[in-house]
């Protein structure tokens, strides 16, 4: 009997701690549970009554904190991008091809412009040479350009002669200039008078 009570007496004991540990578990949760507890309310369905359930605590403790807002991403033009200002000579430019400029073919030994076969050769090679960016040409290039490419066997002092007989017979040259020391390039009026002749023949 005594053995019997001394067991009664050990259960009463762990069951008081238990609770005690309980209220102060609920304490750092809910003040308002472990008040009604501290009042000596130790019946385990009152405490299920006055407590909040557990998964409460948790769902509060374990929610994740709210994302923030993704800055608005603006909405892309739609206005045409400007215009950029091209910085390429004008066609019909000293020394520049014109726009669909007349193919340069080959010429004929007696082909001429103001009676001199002169006249178109040289023309022939500056133009040939404006197409090509090679720059002002002198004779002895004007005479390799026209050897190679018009089909025409010319010597280049025929080329510096020609070029001294016409400074000497007018004072302005209307159909090239030049550039350089003895080194020329095409005009307008000499690339217009050249596209004539070989659009005609």
């Amino acid at each position: 009997m005594i053995q019997r009570l001394l067991w009664l007496l050990g259960v009463l004991t762990r069951r008081d701690k238990a609770i005690h540990h309980l209220v102060e578990a609920v304490a750092k949760v809910c003040p308002a549970v472990a008040t009604t507890l501290g009042r000596g309310t130790s019946s385990p369905a009152a405490v299920r009554r006055e407590s909040v359930p557990a998964a409460s605590f948790v769902s509060v403790a374990t929610s994740p904190a709210p994302e923030p807002a993704s800055p608005a991403v603006p909405a892309a033009s739609s206005a045409p991008a400007p215009a950029v200002a091209s910085n390429a000579p004008p066609a019909g430019a000293t020394g520049q091809p014109a726009a669909s400029p007349v193919p340069l073919r080959q010429l004929g030994a007696k082909e001429a412009i103001d009676g001199s076969v002169w006249v178109l050769r040289i023309l022939w090679a500056l133009e040939y040479a404006a197409r090509h960016h090679l720059g002002p040409q002198n004779a002895a290039e004007i005479a390799r350009l026209l050897t190679t490419h018009a089909g025409l066997n010319v010597p280049s002092p025929n080329v510096a002669r020609a070029f001294r007989e016409r400074r000497q017979a007018q004072k302005d040259e209307p159909y090239w200039s030049e550039a350089e020391g003895q080194r020329y390039v095409i005009s307008d009026a000499g690339r217009t008078v050249l596209r004539e002749e070989l659009a005609a023949a």
